[in-house]
């Protein structure tokens, strides 16, 4: 709760960003209520959409995502072994960057980074990837894991308070990754 409180002023600045990236600039942030509300029509009056910060967002998202990293294993020494497996270690890299579908990923990324200034890709060790061998004794399918990364928008972490004396974000000692789910969700 705490963490939800902290982060509300910012809230405010993204919900409206969002806003303004979908079209929806005659809205305003309602700090009472917690929510977005539309301003009211004035009658006869027509409204006029202006989206100046939509192409912008674009073309800076699109910028950022134009080229692949350049991604490559060195060899420790220059045995011949080390050479061989430094090269099938750049293969392993670029069938990873595809089969996870990376360039997808970092475009998401640079949108919420262009859209709320702060995104994050976090790594992890998923078990339910990878190869699969059906276990004939238990009836049931074996997954052997492999690495997978997902983006986390802003609105998606909470920060420790600010008494840590840091004020940069990424310099903090930790974060906490939150999602919300249905209930459906659970159920299933």
């Amino acid at each position: 709760d705490t963490g939800l409180a902290l982060r509300r002023p910012f809230e405010e600045r993204w919900i409206i960003n969002l806003s303004f990236l979908s079209n929806q600039q005659y809205v305003f942030y309602n700090q009472t209520a917690q929510l977005l509300q539309h301003l009211v029509k004035a009658k006869g009056r027509v409204r006029i959409v202006d989206n100046k910060i939509l192409p912008r967002f674009r073309k800076q998202v699109s910028r950022l995502i134009r080229n692949n990293p350049r991604m490559s294993v060195i060899p420790c020494t220059s045995d011949q072994e080390d050479m061989k497996a430094a090269k099938v270690g750049d293969k392993v890299l670029k069938s990873w960057w595809r089969n996870r579908q990376m360039k997808k990923k970092i475009r998401e990324l640079a949108g919420w980074i262009y859209a709320c200034g702060n995104a994050f890709l976090d790594d992890r060790w998923d078990p339910r990837l990878g190869p699969a061998k059906f276990d004939s004794e238990k009836g049931t399918m074996v997954y052997q894991g492999d690495a997978d990364c997902s983006v986390w928008s802003p609105l998606e972490i909470l920060v420790p308070t600010g008494g840590l004396g840091d004020t940069e974000l990424h310099e903090l000692p930790w974060m906490i990754k939150m999602k919300y789910r249905p209930l459906e969700y659970f159920a299933a």
